[in-house]
């Protein structure tokens, strides 16, 4: 039997998460987060400091889909945030941190390109 290592369309590779952050080759990263081309901590408090700057941002970076992880409990994005996104052809899915991060890895093994912003 032939295996084939499928590679990614971009983004960090996400070995494991937890209720505080993510590990990426070896490295443990911290809620709040923003995985895209590489890891980035966030310096917004919250999921509701999410901007339409955001989904410009991930926009013009070339991503297709975003996916909001807003912690232990899901909310979703304002309207506004959601029409912007729809707009520009881009997904935006809102779901518990947890749940972002396992449709991140999936996504991402598929070699979809995907930004996720997550909150503990």
């Amino acid at each position: 039997m032939k295996f084939q290592e499928m590679g990614s369309a971009g983004g960090v590779p996400v070995d494991s998460y937890d209720d505080g952050g993510v590990e990426i080759a070896q490295v443990r990263h911290a809620f709040p987060l923003l995985l895209a081309d590489k890891a980035v901590a966030l310096d917004k408090a919250s999921w509701q400091d999410f901007s339409a700057d955001d989904v410009q941002a991930a926009f013009d970076a070339g991503a297709e889909m975003i996916l909001l992880g807003t912690g232990k409990r899901q909310h979703f994005a304002a309207a506004e945030l959601r029409v912007r996104a729809a707009e520009l052809g881009i997904g935006l899915e809102c779901m518990t941190t947890a749940a972002a991060c396992r449709t991140y890895i999936l996504l991402q093994s598929e070699g979809r390109q995907v930004w996720a912003w997550l909150w503990a």
